[in-house]
């Protein structure tokens, strides 16, 4: 059975979560994360974070499997988001319509970005997200070339929505290292997100400036102790060698008490005196980093209060809950510090059974969830010519197997080809023959030699329905021919001669009325052939009428409505005139 692979590429550690469908929910099997080594002066690149999940592989390599559902979670801070109100909401209109509506809201060039976009609350309105198409197509390929192709790119704003699940309006918080996203949502569907560029870097950046330490001593000090959930990876400046795929990683971890990892040490000689509870249960803060790390968080409490206010404002809503999420979120006194400054109450993340989601996977644990969840409850980036295409590991595969094993198959194929097309004709050739023998049964002087089997069929075809019309002309077996009938019975229904003298000129047969028109000596010939007929019975309706008078003769016209036209026969015999 299929497993779920969510990948969350961040920016303080790599996660990768495991999960199985079991019913409506997902077992989680595995959880592993491990840490990008930084220094603090840029922001881990794309290949750093690709060379930790190298690792991860490394010590996972059943992670990598075609038959496995992939998904990529794309943070919030690397997209633009629009919000449109179409006149309509079918999604081909939409998808047609969408780049002229926000082309003028971009100042870049569309065919630079991707562009994708879901369904909002309102009555026509759009969602449309904008991502850099280099970035992504970058990520996407390298995880294609570690085995790992997502089936879709989904952003991380909208991920972290499901943490919204209950009743009313949530805001979900996740403090990341260098974002903090804020999630509006309702019933697990997101409203409107914001990333705010204050978080977990820049608390480490306040410890580090404020006490003149190293950036690895500032991590050890907000975390409380080496975060024993994510070990560091060796130190990143040892390259093995040079190629275009980056350094090369050693396997031994470096442990905290190895050169170079740092001590925590009070840079004025000094020993850390005990201020107020630290942000780690292991440590405490100097009084020095304890003021800088309130700077920042009071910064980042603003930025928080100000997303939520103007969210309302926007969507019309009252925020009733605040879920805190994150690597940020362990932060000691953060949780108590939104609930003082919001006045809303701040709950932990939990999954759909109701159970704790650990702060670091709360991303890759919903990422999960959305793989083989609703399409709709998330922005996809895979879509026009970056949208999954699936196959693409077994066809690599095949392709290893060298030209050789290519051309024995393709002989295979083509022979397998020939030889039921052989068959199959002498099949045909056979049924051919075994139809011309029964049409020559039938037909002894059909011209069969200048005739193939479809048209000998047709031969048949063609004298059954000959033999058709004149059984219909005929009648059936011992019974007068049913035209040759009706004429009597409309011969038998006229005035006796010499009562009234008639000439018909004209008469007309249809399956549901008899048209006459022919001459009578007066106005009187024509009542008493009216009369006559519907004396006669077995007629639907009989209508006698008169037309111009010309030198001695009248001309007149009777339409006569078949009676077999309503499900009676009168085309038969009459028992009185049997």
């Amino acid at each position: 059975m299929a497993r779920h692979i969510a990948i969350d590429l961040g920016a303080y550690a790599v996660k990768v979560s495991v999960s199985q469908r079991s019913g409506d929910v997902d077992d989680v099997e595995l959880e592993v994360r491990r840490r990008v080594p930084q220094d603090g002066s840029d922001v881990p690149t794309l290949q750093d974070r690709l060379a930790i999940l190298d690792l991860l592989v490394r010590q996972h390599p059943d992670l990598v499997s075609t038959s496995h559902l992939c998904a990529l979670a794309w943070p919030t801070e690397r997209t633009t988001t629009q919000r449109l109100v179409l006149p309509f909401t079918d999604a081909e209109q939409v998808a047609k319509t969408l780049p002229f509506a926000i082309e003028d809201e971009v100042p870049l060039d569309l065919e630079d970005l991707v562009l994708a976009w879901r369904a909002g609350e309102g009555e026509g309105e759009i969602l449309a997200t904008l991502a850099d198409r280099a970035e992504l197509s970058g990520v996407l390929e390298g995880l294609a070339e570690r085995g790992l192709d997502p089936r879709r790119a989904l952003v991380d704003g909208d991920i972290i929505a499901a943490y919204g699940r209950g009743p009313g309006i949530t805001a979900v918080v996740d403090v990341g290292h260098t974002q903090t996203t804020v999630t509006v949502a309702r019933a697990g569907r997101p409203l409107a997100t914001r990333a705010v560029g204050v978080a977990g870097r820049a608390l480490t950046r306040a410890i580090q400036q404020a006490l003149g330490c190293s950036w690895q001593e500032a991590e050890l000090l907000k975390h409380g102790g080496p975060d024993e959930d994510a070990p560091l990876p060796p130190a990143f400046v040892q390259e093995l060698g040079s190629d275009d795929d980056g350094p090369v990683w050693v396997d031994d971890e470096l442990q905290p008490s190895d050169p170079g990892f740092g001590e925590v040490e009070d840079p004025t000689g000094g020993s850390l005196e005990a201020t107020d509870p630290g942000l780690g249960a292991l440590t405490t803060l100097p009084a020095k980093a304890k003021e800088a790390m309130d700077a920042v968080l009071g910064l980042l409490l603003a930025e928080v209060r100000a997303t939520l206010v103007q969210a309302e404002d926007d969507l019309g809503v009252e925020i009733d809950v605040v879920v805190l999420t994150g690597g940020g979120a362990r932060v000691d006194g953060l949780r108590a510090y939104l609930e003082e400054d919001l006045g809303l109450p701040v709950r932990e993340a939990v999954d759909a059974e109701g159970q704790p989601v650990p702060d670091a996977y709360t991303v890759a644990r919903a990422l999960g969830e959305l793989v083989v969840g609703d399409p709709s409850a998330a922005t996809d980036l895979r879509v026009g010519d970056l949208a999954f295409r699936g196959g693409m590991d077994l066809q690599r595969t095949i392709l290893q197997y060298g030209a050789a094993m290519v051309a024995t198959y393709l002989v295979a194929v083509l022979a397998f080809f020939a030889w039921n097309m052989v068959t199959l004709a002498r099949e045909q050739a056979a049924v051919d023959a075994r139809i011309r023998e029964a049409v020559a049964a039938v037909v002894p002087d059909a011209p069969l030699d200048e005739l193939d089997a479809s048209g000998a069929v047709g031969l048949l075809g063609d004298l059954v329905y000959d033999a058709q019309e004149q059984v219909d002309f005929l009648g059936r077996d011992g019974e007068a021919p049913p035209t040759v009938h009706l004429l009597y019975r409309l011969t038998t229904g006229f005035p006796p001669h010499p009562d009234v003298k008639v000439d018909v000129d004209r008469i007309d047969i249809a399956p549901k009325a008899i048209h006459l028109e022919g001459v009578v000596d007066d106005f009187s010939d024509v009542d008493k052939i009216g009369e006559a007929l519907k004396a006669k019975g077995g007629f639907g309706g009989v209508d006698a009428s008169p037309g111009k008078k010309k030198r001695d003769k009248l001309e007149f016209a009777v339409d006569i409505a078949r009676a077999g036209a309503d499900g009676d026969d009168d085309t038969g015999v009459d028992e009185e005139e049997g």
